[in-house]
């Protein structure tokens, strides 16, 4: 990561590089954010592979929708994939994002992208060409169900470029907390080829994941089966990058944009009342 800049530059002359570290208290509420709305299709999540670097599981998006957010009315948004960020077995957290100097464990990544471009490959280096769900991965005593399913396919992905074909249904709806709250700014792909092309739903609420499963993803090697002993896949996160001075980071809580909507229906009513009593008073005044 070190050296990333070499080859792609704008790892550091970028203007809206990711991760970022999230300072809760110079967030704004944003009455233009609207709630995240996400529908993906029954058996979308088809394989899952080693990356080398990570795990990914390719989804068919044909059925799949993503609206609302900060991606504006009109536009939609299908899932392609996702994939995650950890620290290491021995107890290392490894999320990309922070929250106020906050680590969490690990961090989970569904990346959709604008289907008003031809497709995902165009999409790729467009400013809004990308919209990515972050939601982090805490510890808890149990593990999740739906993570489970992804895990169980491990076992077949153990090295490099090694894939499994899903047999069973995954839901990534079942990934999403029940508060769905959420941080938003401009920002890019945080490993290379950096595109600055993603508007982040940085999910201000974290779901529960058990040790056991944070290890199985720690367990993925880095190299092929060919390789003596190849290393296991730790600490695959980059660090946040500076925020810069023109970027902002926006907060919608759903109660407070609610608010505000209430607020402009009652600013609407106003307007339209004292409409009609303008046109009453026309008539009035045409009768004299």
């Amino acid at each position: 990561m070190s050296k990333w800049h070499v080859v792609y530059p704008v790892a550091s002359s970028g203007k809206r590089q990711s991760p970022i570290d999230i300072e809760t208290g110079k967030a704004q509420l944003n009455p233009c954010l609207k709630p995240i709305k996400v529908k993906y299709g029954a058996g979308c999540c088809k394989t899952v592979v080693n990356t080398g670097d990570s795990f990914r599981v390719d989804v068919d998006d044909t059925n799949s929708c993503f609206t609302g957010g900060a991606l504006g009315d009109g536009s939609v948004f299908k899932l392609v994939q996702f994939h995650a960020h950890w620290g290491t077995a021995a107890g290392a957290k490894g999320s990309e994002h922070t929250v106020n100097g906050k680590l969490y464990p690990a961090e989970l990544h569904l990346v959709h992208w604008n289907t008003k471009y031809g497709n995902v490959g165009e999409a790729l280096t467009k400013p809004d060409g990308l919209a990515v769900i972050g939601i982090f991965l805490d510890i808890g005593d149990e593990d999740h169900p739906e993570v489970e399913k992804v895990i169980k396919g491990f076992g077949d992905i153990r090295f490099r470029n090694m894939t499994h074909n899903y047999q069973v249904e995954i839901d990534p709806t079942k990934f999403l907390p029940d508060d769905m709250s959420f941080w938003h700014y401009e920002g890019s792909l945080t490993t290379p080829p950096l595109f600055e092309s993603v508007l982040w739903h940085v999910l201000r609420t974290p779901i529960a994941v058990s040790k056991r499963q944070l290890d199985a993803m720690a367990s993925l090697r880095i190299g092929s089966c060919q390789e003596k002993d190849p290393s296991c896949i730790v600490n695959n996160f980059r660090p946040p990058v500076p925020v810069g001075e023109n970027r902002a980071v926006s907060l919608f809580t759903g109660e407070a944009n609610n608010e505000v909507e209430a607020l402009k229906k009652e600013v609407k009513e106003l307007k339209d009342a004292i409409a009609g009593l303008k046109v009453d008073f026309g008539r009035n005044v045409g009768r004299n």
